[in-house]
């Protein structure tokens, strides 16, 4: 019965040694950095905060990605920042890895300063085998807002996809000019030529067995 109670006391008190353990790790945390502050650059998104003093390093997240770590630095300029809102979170990080138990926060974008006009979408293609119409593709023209597609020289539709579908498109084809636009102006164009597959009226021809 002793041997049976001295068990219980002992695994009372390393539950209870681990606990404080716990705690002291808790009080011994670093703190986070006091302040992050996230300028908007016309390519990047600028982040400073304050010094953690004890801290061998400071780890970054971007929404739930981590984008940097090991930082030594209180800086970091991300070129890979997207053009609409998102929080960012730094973190300190002492000697033994672990992080801080709280985070400063701020939220920034890409900007378009103004003067920044947009830049030449790339990659434009034009298909010829939809029979709905021709359906045009391109990538992303830099700091574009929207896009203008003009039709053999002329302003047709503005879009903001990086697509349009042509539905009075013609079987004989005809040249598709884009250019980027933003509030700063358009750049130049890129052209491809494009058609249809069949014609509208060769759709609604009835067949000899409808006649």
């Amino acid at each position: 019965m002793k041997h049976i109670i001295h068990i219980i006391v002992l695994a009372v008190i390393t539950v209870v040694y681990i606990s404080c353990e716990k705690e002291d790790y808790a009080l011994q945390r670093l703190s986070a950095p006091a302040q992050l502050t996230a300028s908007r650059g016309d390519t990047s998104v600028f982040l400073k905060w304050t010094k953690v003093e004890d801290a061998s390093f400071y780890t970054l997240v971007r929404g739930l990605k981590v984008i940097a770590d090991s930082l030594t630095v209180e800086s970091y300029e991300d070129d890979s920042a997207p053009d609409t809102l998102t929080e960012y979170r730094i973190y300190a990080v002492d000697n033994q890895g672990w992080r801080s138990a709280t985070y400063a926060v701020d939220s920034g974008y890409l900007g378009i300063p103004d003067g920044i006009e947009p830049r030449v979408p790339a990659k434009l293609e034009a298909s010829d085998t939809n029979i709905e119409g021709c359906l045009l593709s391109w990538s992303a023209g830099r700091f574009a807002t929207s896009y203008k597609v003009y039709k053999n020289g002329t302003f047709y539709k503005e879009v903001t996809n990086k697509k349009f579908l042509d539905y009075a498109a013609s079987v004989t084809g005809a040249e598709y000019t884009v250019y980027s636009v933003n509030h700063n102006g358009m750049s130049k164009g890129i052209s491809v030529t494009g058609k249809r597959l069949i014609s509208v009226s060769t759709i609604m021809k009835p067949t000899r067995s409808e006649v």
